[in-house]
C-alpha cells in the first residue's frame, strides 16, 4: 500500500527530502507546496519548484494560489501525512488537520529552545556550542507541537553560518528518513511541550545586521560569524559610509594602545587589519569593504569611530 505524503518545502533541506521521498516505492506525492524567496534575497540554495518539475510532481507556489485552492487540493489528495520542511509560511489549521496520521514540521533547533525565526543565526550569535533539528507535530502555535524526534548538530568556534546550514540540512534529511517509517506505521513517540518551555526568536531583517560595539569581544565575533554570507553580512557605519564586515578576530594590544570608546578605531596594520575597541577588549577587522564600492571614502584611521 502506498502512503500519500504532501510536502510544504523550501530551501536545501526541502529539496533534499523531496528528492529522496520521490524515490520511495511505497510513497505517493500528490503535489508539493513551496513559495518564492524573500524580495531581494540571495538565492544560493536549491529550488524545490525546479526539483518537483524535474521529478514530474505537481507544484503549487503559495503566492500564486489562494489558501482556499491549496486547501481544496489537500482535501482532494487525502494525505496520510503532511510535512513542512524549511517552509517559511504558517500552514492553516484547516489544512494541517486534513492529514490522516498527522502534520509535522522539521525545525532548525533543539526545541523547545529557539522557536520561531532564524534559529540557526540566533544560536550562533548567542555562542551556543550545539543546536539541532526537531521533528514535531504542527499545532496552532508556532513550533509548539509535540516533539517526535531530535538530532543534535555541533557548532564549532570556527564555523560560519554557511557551514552550520550545510550540516543542518544534512541532519534534517537524515532525521526525516529515520523518523518517516515510524510515523507512517503510526507507532511514534510524542513528547508534549509546555507553553512555558523554551523561547521564541523574532524574524531578522537587514536592520538587525549592524554590529553593536557596546558588546563583549566574543559576542561581536559570534555575531560576524552568524551574520555572514551566504545569508547576510555584518554591517557598521563610519560617518556617512556603510562598511561590510566579513571577518574579525580578537587581539591583545599593548597597554598603551588599549583606550577609546566602543567602536573607536585604535590602530591599523600593514596587513590592512583595523583594531577596534569593544566593551571589554579589542576586535581586529581582517576583511571588510564599503557597501557601495563606487563611493570614495577616506582611509580608516585611529580615532575614527564606527557606529
Amino acid at each position: 500500500m502506498k502512503h500519500a505524503v504532501v510536502l510544504f518545502a523550501f530551501h536545501n533541506a526541502g529539496e533534499a527530502c523531496l528528492s529522496w521521498l520521490a524515490q520511495q516505492e511505497n510513497i505517493m506525492i500528490p503535489f508539493v507546496v513551496t513559495h518564492k524567496p524573500y524580495k531581494g534575497e540571495n538565492v544560493w540554495f536549491a529550488s524545490v519548484e525546479e526539483a518537483a518539475k524535474k521529478l514530474g510532481i505537481q507544484v503549487l507556489i503559495a503566492e500564486e494560489h489562494s489558501s482556499e485552492e491549496i486547501e481544496r487540493g489537500i482535501k482532494k489528495a487525502c494525505p496520510d501525512a503532511i510535512f513542512s520542511i524549511n517552509y517559511r509560511k504558517i500552514i492553516p489549521r484547516n489544512v494541517y488537520i486534513t492529514a490522516r496520521i498527522g502534520a509535522f514540521n522539521l525545525h532548525d533547533s533543539l526545541l523547545p529552545s529557539y522557536k520561531g525565526f532564524a534559529p540557526q543565526v540566533w544560536a550562533m550569535i548567542n555562542g551556543e556550542v550545539k543546536t539541532g533539528v526537531t521533528l514535531h507535530a504542527i499545532s496552532d502555535d508556532v513550533d509548539a507541537g509535540d516533539i517526535v524526534s531530535q538530532v543534535e548538530v555541533p557548532i564549532t568556534s570556527q564555523d560560519k553560518i554557511g557551514d552550520l546550514l550545510v550540516r543542518l540540512s544534512e541532519a534534517t534529511k537524515e532525521l526525516f528518513i529515520e523518523t518517516l517509517p515510524r510515523i507512517l506505521s503510526e507507532n511514534y513517540p510524542r513528547r508534549a511541550q509546555k507553553p512555558t518551555d523554551g523561547f521564541f526568536m523574532n524574524r531578522r531583517t537587514t536592520k538587525d545586521d549592524y554590529i553593536d560595539w557596546n558588546q563583549p569581544v566574543d559576542r561581536i565575533i559570534n555575531f560576524v560569524r552568524a551574520v555572514s554570507p551566504p545569508v547576510a553580512i555584518a554591517r557598521t557605519r563610519l560617518g556617512n559610509f556603510e562598511v561590510l564586515i566579513k571577518n574579525v578576530s580578537s587581539v591583545n594590544l599593548p597597554a598603551s594602545e588599549k583606550q577609546g570608546e566602543p567602536g573607536q578605531v585604535l590602530s591599523s596594520s600593514s596587513d590592512g587589519g583595523i583594531c577596534v575597541q569593544a566593551v571589554n577588549g579589542t576586535i581586529k577587522i581582517t576583511d571588510y569593504s564599503l557597501a557601495d564600492e563606487s563611493t570614495k571614502a577616506k582611509p580608516i584611521k585611529p580615532g575614527m569611530c564606527f557606529s
